[in-house]
């Protein structure tokens, strides 16, 4: 698989969901199109001279196409932040009325760059005959990754133009993203194995002794496939195996033609046995892990983190700094820390299991022979064919030459097999026992005292902003009322919330947060449950959202007409996307006080 590819586009992803969402261009259109055709074209020669041969017939230490391919982010980034790519695939999705469009059009301009790379570097390589081929089939190596992931956000965009509220409605709970979790691993699990087959042009092994040498090692080992594939990647010299698939009924043995052709039989023997023990030892299935325990905790610690973050004073301050910078600069700053810890987490800790894995699979040549050379033959010839340096190592294998070193030393001292699997075994634990830690750390953390010093430091944030451009518009008293009534100076968030209302008598919000102080003050002086009434009642036929409603509910609650609030705050329960669990207990709250003596009044 593709490893470093499925990174690239993960930050690709990132980066399009943080760029600012502008109402119009930087820039005319005429001169943004003629601006990302000079950049195109840029990156084409600048590709073409990174992989020309020089004279001697080398290429410069810089002309890996692994390094390129990371390069691609580059112009991809300059289209999305500064030539205003992102608001022409966002216009194009509204067009179409699907939001989901704008991250594959997204997508679609990464792999163009992408395609350039590699367009221009097998064609250094003196592979030109084969070279349309080659890249149609990187790109069609790519699909089982992409596909899946394009046919989940079209469906939940397909969800939400549906015409029930109450689907909208499930879709923004918390349920709904373990559901679409659940329907996406029933996707890895039975959908995709045998797509793949279809997507990768997989034929079936031929009758034959290899066929029949490759079956007795699966029921000597007492394995279970689908099917025994013959991969054809559309590139000649592409000598390699894989394993597709957890579920017996729905896993597949991999193998190019390059490896048939030019492996010995006991050679691949031994490179089967590699690929069975990944499914013995369960390293399919971790790699699943890896990637749960990623979203699970990022979606444990995001918001903790970030409401940590806001309530720092010390962040305030970069805040208010970083509000000089253009907004294409400032969002690509924030998405930076993201794609940082994509990279950490996958390409080292999860890069340290591959690597281990693969030394582990390495491991079962001595089950299968007695010994590891038909193996190291293998590994040997698979360097020599496919150009690969044997010394070179990347970030989910050892290199070839660190492997076959591994294999030798085994064959003398035993006990090293043995030593890798144990430290495999701790390893394993340490970071279960971390993931743990990190998925119950939130239930512990005060995030009640965050969000209260992250709402009152945004609020000063805007404030200063404000003060600072010296305006005066009503936002500016908004938020001077807003800080005041955090500060408990009640007094000065009244006048601030009149101030307000001179200047725009329907501001809904002002309406509900005076409402809200009439209700809600400290202060028994401000205590005006019948003025809140009717502030609520006007805010609530303005505006009537969750929020709003929910400042209606407290009004009629304070008045004592608790049926009411019910009514009113159910309603809010129902239109929320989120903080559905305060609502829900402000309407059991209201319930508990519908059942004591005398606990309701009527509406004339």
């Amino acid at each position: 698989m593709p490893y470093g590819l499925i990174l690239e586009i993960m930050i690709a992803l990132i980066l399009v969901s943080s760029a600012p969402e502008r109402p119009t261009g930087q820039l005319v259109p005429a001169v943004e199109l003629l601006l990302w055709i000079l950049k195109a074209g840029g990156w084409y020669l600048l590709c073409l001279m990174a992989f020309k041969k020089g004279e001697k017939g080398g290429r410069g230490r810089f002309s890996s196409i692994g390094l390129w391919e990371w390069a691609a982010l580059f112009p991809f980034i300059i289209d999305i932040y500064f030539l205003d790519a992102n608001l022409l695939f966002f216009k194009i999705s509204s067009f179409f009325g699907l939001e989901s469009l704008k991250e594959i059009l997204a997508l679609l301009l990464f792999l163009f760059y992408l395609t350039v790379v590699w367009s221009t570097g097998l064609k250094e390589q003196g592979e030109r005959p084969l070279l349309n081929n080659t890249v149609y089939s990187r790109l069609r190596l790519l699909l089982p990754v992409v596909f899946p992931y394009f046919v989940l956000i079209v469906l939940i965009d397909l969800l939400e133009k549906l015409p029930f509220p109450f689907l909208r409605q499930w879709l923004h709970s918390d349920y709904a993203p373990a559901v679409f979790l659940l329907l996406f691993l029933l996707f890895f699990l039975f959908v995709l194995p045998p797509l793949i087959m279809k997507l990768w042009r997989c034929t079936p092994l031929p009758n034959s002794d290899l066929r029949q040498r490759i079956e007795h090692i699966l029921k000597r080992q007492k394995m279970s496939f689908s099917g025994i594939m013959v991969w054809h990647t559309g590139e000649t010299m592409a000598c390699t195996a894989a394993v597709m698939g957890l579920v017996p009924g729905f896993r597949y043995i991999l193998l190019t033609p390059c490896l048939i052709r030019y492996l010995q039989p006991e050679e691949i023997e031994a490179v089967i046995a590699h690929e069975i023990e990944h499914v013995r030892r369960k390293h399919i299935l971790w790699y699943v892990i890896f990637l749960l325990s990623y979203s699970a905790i990022i979606y444990r610690l995001g918001d903790p983190f970030i409401t940590w973050l806001l309530s720092t004073p010390a962040i305030l301050k970069i805040l208010l700094v970083a509000d000089e910078f253009p907004d294409s600069l400032v969002s690509l700053l924030t998405a930076l820390p993201v794609g940082i810890l994509i990279i950490v987490y996958f390409r080292f800790l999860m890069g340290y299991f591959m690597r281990n894995f693969e030394r582990q699979a390495d491991m079962a040549a001595f089950e299968i022979h007695g010994h590891p050379f038909f193996l190291i033959n293998a590994l040997k010839k698979v360097a020599l064919l496919s150009g690969i340096d044997p010394q070179k190592p990347n970030w989910h294998h050892y290199s070839i030459s660190e492997r076959i070193d591994f294999l030798r030393r085994a064959y003398l001292e035993p006990k090293l097999l043995a030593e890798h699997s144990h430290k495999l075994n701790v390893s394993r634990g340490i970071f279960i026992t971390l993931t743990c830690i990190l998925l119950i750390l939130p239930s512990s953390l005060p995030t009640k005292t965050w969000k209260k010093k992250a709402h009152s430091n945004v609020l000063q944030l805007y404030y200063e902003k404000l003060v600072q451009k010296g305006d005066r518009d009503p936002r500016f008293y908004l938020l001077l009322g807003e800080i005041a009534f955090e500060q408990k100076k009640y007094k000065a968030a009244e006048l601030a919330y009149k101030k307000v209302l001179n200047m725009e008598p329907n501001s809904a919000e002002a309406l509900n947060n005076l409402a809200w102080l009439y209700v809600k003050s400290d202060d028994p002086a401000f205590i005006h449950p019948q003025k809140a009434l009717l502030l609520a009642m006007k805010a609530a036929k303005l505006r009537p959202e969750p929020f709003i409603l929910d400042t209606l509910a407290e009004c009629f609650f304070a008045n004592g007409y608790v049926a009411r609030a019910i009514e009113v705050e159910q309603d809010a329960f129902r239109k929320a996307h989120e903080n559905r669990d305060y609502y829900k207990s402000q309407v059991e709250r209201f319930k508990k006080a519908l059942k004591e003596p005398g606990g309701t009044k009527q509406i004339n």
